[in-house]
């Protein structure tokens, strides 16, 4: 197959034909997340302590492109351990099966709370498997059980503005994409996403407030660097 164009088609040809794999390439490169849990939309893998273990609602998450929807509850029990133990509950992509398989799962109880997980780049193994962390379940010989957030999120983008503007003679252009974050991340929570953009030609002398995202156009970096600055250098 030399030419193919996205869409349904006839497969014996070639032409239009359905690929998975060029799908997920595609979305990959809109979305630019590796792995996310969808924010607001459905249930997003919520949690529930039951009885014998841990209920998880349905929700969808995408993984280098591919994308995957759990749409009703699912449960999962747990065996009283005689001291604590911990396990963590994962949404599986498996592109090893044929069709492709979706599921949550629950690793084996450990001491441990550092249970490794197996996260392939999808877009280059054909046959690889992506487990997403949703929830780290602690549990004690009393029978309590606690669990812990490990979803990572990403917003819908909102909204992206190009912006073109020129200062002190020089041209900037750059795409900002607001409400786009991973939870957690150290650089990009809800508290610190950009909401004010603003140029200028003097290094800041302090820190921009928070919800600041303040562009620098200089020849040269400045001598003090501070959070929340985007430094464009230009000739």
């Amino acid at each position: 197959m030399a030419f193919s164009v996205k869409g349904i088609g006839d497969k014996s040809t070639g032409k239009n034909e359905i690929m998975p794999s060029f799908d997920a390439m595609i979305l990959n490169f809109i979305i630019g997340i590796t792995g996310c849990v969808l924010k607001n939309e459905m249930w997003e893998f919520a949690s529930q302590v039951v009885d014998r273990g841990v209920r998880i609602r349905p929700g969808i998450m995408q993984a280098h492109g591919y994308f995957a929807i759990s749409d009703s509850e699912h449960q999962i029990n747990y065996t009283t351990p005689a001291t604590r133990q911990y396990a963590r509950i994962y949404a599986e992509i498996n592109l090893a099966v044929t069709p492709h398989d979706f599921v949550i799962k629950t690793s084996a109880l450990s001491s441990s709370t550092s249970i490794p997980l197996t996260q392939d780049n999808l877009r280059t193994n054909p046959s690889g498997i992506y487990q997403m962390p949703l929830w780290l379940v602690q549990l004690e010989a009393n029978g309590t059980i606690i669990v812990t957030d490990e979803r990572p999120f990403a917003d819908k983008i909102k909204q992206a503005d190009n912006v073109a503007t020129t200062i002190a003679g020089r041209q900037i252009s750059a795409i900002f994409e607001s409400n786009h974050y991973v939870k957690n991340a150290t650089l990009a929570t809800t508290a610190t996403k950009a909401t004010t953009i603003e140029f200028t030609t003097t290094a800041p002398t302090s820190s921009p407030a928070a919800g600041t995202l303040r562009i620098y156009v200089g020849s040269s970096l400045p001598g003090t660097r501070y959070d929340r600055v985007l430094y464009l250098i230009t000739t």
